[in-house]
């Protein structure tokens, strides 16, 4: 009898089950690996909000510093003169520049602009490190809290110490 003559066998191949293995683990596996860091990974859609909001004000921060130095135009060159004349007037441009710069500054809501990143920032590193203070107990957890060390590097020595709880 030729391998086309057989009729196809209802029993599971052993290359089938271990290309399905992985798959079907994972998904048995996810939501128990879910519940277990619950407390965890319940920070991350608060942190992926902030983190887009942060980045959105430091753009519109960024787009009002380039349009302060549109508006004040060049510093004053680079490095003290060596007269006494040449750097009392170096003194005198650097002066009036910042004060032009604090004007416009003002005008053009820098200020305000600083105040709201900061802001946002803290905010963002608060929940970033209180999260990573809830220990990670599953692969999921301990990859979610390797993500937040992008927000704050200190996390990666909580990841040490969720793993050597394990352990």
């Amino acid at each position: 009898m030729s391998q086309a003559d057989r009729a196809p066998s209802t029993k599971p191949s052993r290359r089938r089950f271990f290309l399905a293995a992985p798959a079907a683990l994972a998904t048995a596996v996810a939501p128990v690996a879910h519940a277990a860091d619950a407390a965890l990974l319940r920070f991350g859609g608060e942190i992926d909000a902030l983190a887009a909001q942060a980045e959105a004000v430091a753009a519109e921060h960024s787009r009002i510093e380039e349009e302060l130095f549109l508006r004040v135009g060049p510093a004053p060159r680079d490095g003290a003169p060596r007269t006494a004349e040449a750097f009392d007037a170096w003194v005198e441009d650097n002066r009036a520049r910042s004060a032009k710069m604090e004007e416009v500054g003002r005008e053009i809501g820098l200020h305000v602009a600083e105040d709201e990143m900061n802001r946002v920032d803290d905010r963002l590193l608060k929940l970033v490190r209180a999260a990573g203070a809830v220990r990670a107990t599953t692969l999921p957890g301990l990859i979610f809290k390797a993500r937040l060390c992008e927000h704050e590097p200190e996390i990666a020595e909580r990841i040490v110490e969720d793993l050597l709880a394990l352990a």
